[in-house]
């Protein structure tokens, strides 16, 4: 499914003060909505699983690009946000058998995902606040949140996997509202098991660390954070999954929502040289190759790290642009 030239035009709602390499940015999300909707929806007519790495992403990249007057099908993406936060989506057999709130706190990385990618509309309905009780129940007692799902094969430590689903957990429960008195209580539990490490191998951990130090107030820090992750970009303007790793689109959009959502804009050179550096690496049909973040899978090209790198960047590519609503 692709768009046509005209389809990208109408797509493309410039705004009056956007600076003129806002349009390729904007080009690059709508030419890419076809891919992560067509795909999204095969996964949920095919496997009838949330998961952890497929489903929230495409709604947080649907919701994203809307948000900057980028839409594709708002009647898709809402019903692609509603069959998400169905928590029997989420469920194995034996989680139906034990019922709704023991589902989701056992799957607390597609929840906290999905509170993070809800649109404004949300608000309105019950789910969010369900899933933020449910997600801070997940808590085990040590204070961390277990990675679930493929996370713990990824090609990193397993405990940097951990320590980016408890820091992600924090970020997703801190974003749906101030933490009343025993939420802060779970924050410092997590603070205390996240220890004061300031080195991570995937740009996900620098990511989501730069996140967590901003919203708990440790502006220093996050500040040093940011510098870090800025330093850690490649000469030809993207991140690789893993620092070290050649670039790609998918440490490359989270670093650019990491660096946009604190603050940064698109003057910035860095988000300048990311936003280039995924306009000029995106594939024909929307989609940028990713190699994948298992341990055996990592030296080639994967169809589940492409979707979730190509969801990635476009999340990271639409905190550049302004919203529009």
């Amino acid at each position: 499914m692709h768009l046509s030239v005209a389809a990208i035009g109408i797509l493309i709602l410039l705004a009056a003060d956007e600076a003129p390499a806002a349009e390729p940015v904007r080009a690059a999300v709508a030419r890419s909505l076809p891919f992560v909707v067509a795909e999204g929806e095969r996964w949920i007519a095919e496997k009838k699983c949330v998961t952890c790495h497929q489903v929230p992403f495409m709604v947080w990249a649907l919701n994203a690009a809307a948000e900057r007057g980028i839409e594709l099908d708002r009647q898709k993406r809402e019903a692609c946000s509603a069959w998400a936060v169905e928590w029997k989506n989420m469920a194995t057999k034996e989680d139906l058998e034990q019922g709704e709130q023991h589902t989701l706190a056992r799957h607390t990385d597609p929840v906290a995902q999905l509170l993070l990618a809800r649109g404004k509309g949300s608000a309105l309905t019950p789910w969010p606040a369900m899933f933020a009780e449910r997600l801070a129940m997940g808590q085990q007692e040590d204070g961390s949140w277990k990675a679930g799902g493929q996370l713990p094969a990824q090609k990193r430590p397993e405990r940097e996997t951990q320590e980016v689903s408890t820091m992600w957990s924090l970020v997703a429960l801190q974003s749906y509202a101030a933490p009343a008195e025993p939420v802060a209580e779970r924050f410092t539990k997590a603070r205390q098991w996240l220890g004061n490490q300031t080195e991570g191998e995937s740009a996900e951990w620098w990511t989501v660390r730069l996140l967590l130090e901003r919203v708990s107030g440790n502006d220093a820090e996050a500040d040093r954070l940011r510098g870090e992750l800025m330093g850690r970009q490649h000469d030809d303007g993207g991140w690789g999954w893993l620092t070290a790793d050649e670039s790609d689109a998918f440490g490359t959009g989270m670093a650019l929502y990491a660096l946009a959502h604190d603050g940064l804009t698109a003057d910035e050179p860095a988000i300048a040289r990311g936003r280039a550096f995924l306009v000029q690496t995106q594939q024909a049909d929307g989609s940028w190759l990713v190699k994948g973040t298992k341990k055996n899978k990592a030296k080639q090209v994967e169809p589940t790290a492409t979707y979730w790198g190509t969801c990635w960047a476009v999340i990271g590519l639409a905190e550049t642009l302004p919203r529009t609503d």
